[in-house]
């Protein structure tokens, strides 16, 4: 491999990771947009249906004061 082919594959290597690094970037600034829309629009709290599997199994009653202040602390 000659110096010149050298340079040319590391210009190519380069190039490929800030195309790469762009990309990632660009998927990140989605997911946060995604994600904001999503918690801002989203004002129900919901649980897993493991989690409310789990509250049924145990016989653990929450009543709705006990969610509304949790959905607050959640929201605030």
């Amino acid at each position: 491999m000659s110096k010149l082919d050298f340079q040319a594959n590391s210009a190519q290597m380069m190039a490929q990771t800030k195309l790469l690094l762009r990309q990632g970037q660009m998927i990140q600034q989605g997911f946060q947009q995604h994600f904001q829309s999503a918690v801002s629009t989203n004002e129900k709290l919901t649980i897993s249906k493991q989690a409310q599997m789990r509250i049924n199994e145990r016989n653990i009653a929450i009543p709705p004061q006990t969610w509304n202040q949790i959905r607050q602390k959640i929201w605030a």
